[in-house]
């Protein structure tokens, strides 16, 4: 194999791990999207639907946030290839 079609120098780039500063501020920008997601959803949805969910369980709370902040994250990484938390700053999702 020669040397300049071997894999290893396909690997080797020139980026970088973000820096712990950089992913506190993407995970802090994510988790407000979401809750702003939360919000439009409580204002746009029926309030029989959210009042039987309260009034079930709390983990069907946690549940819903947990779950939102997944769907969020899938659809945004599938669609554009980042989160808007990593638009902002920046950071290439690898």
């Amino acid at each position: 194999m020669d040397e300049n079609n071997s894999g290893i120098s396909d690997a080797t780039t020139t980026e970088v791990e973000a820096s712990y500063l950089q992913r506190v501020c993407t995970d802090l920008i994510d988790w407000g999207v979401v809750v702003m997601l939360l919000i439009a959803l409580y204002l746009l949805l029926p309030r029989e639907l959210f009042a039987s969910i309260i009034k079930a369980s709390s983990f069907g709370r946690y549940l819903i946030v947990v779950m939102l902040l997944f769907v969020y994250r899938l659809f945004s990484i599938l669609l554009f290839g980042k989160t808007i938390g990593m638009m902002i700053c920046r950071v290439k999702y690898l």
